[in-house]
């Protein structure tokens, strides 16, 4: 039988796995006083693609993009690309956006394309 464990950060829940396999939980405050319960695991480091996307996301320019309607996004890019830097920037900015939802759409599928 392991020894009892917390699930989560907020430790108000333990488990132990019995030797049968079967699992039991219970509150961490129905354990004996002298029963003290090991860490719970931590979390899962972010994946590659939660990354990019909250990169992505604090992206000040897609956000505005993201809240324009179509002809205020017109209107932004015909005042704001004018020349190459920023039309490379404008491409930039969409890729980025197109990327996130490429994976949202289609997931690891997407990367056997």
């Amino acid at each position: 039988m392991t020894p009892w464990k917390y699930t989560d950060a907020s430790l108000r829940v333990v488990f132990r796995i019995l030797d049968a396999g079967a699992v039991e939980s219970c509150l961490a405050t129905q354990l004996a006083p002298e029963v003290v319960p090991l860490a719970p695991d931590p979390p899962l480091p972010p994946t590659a693609d939660e990354v990019n996307e909250a990169t992505v996301l604090l992206y000040a320019k897609l956000r505005a993009l993201a809240n324009m309607s179509d002809a205020e996004i017109d209107a932004w890019v015909a005042a704001n690309v004018t020349n190459l830097v920023q039309a490379q920037d404008a491409i930039k900015t969409l890729a980025k956006g197109q990327s996130i939802l490429l994976r949202r759409a289609f997931g690891p599928r997407i990367r056997s394309i």
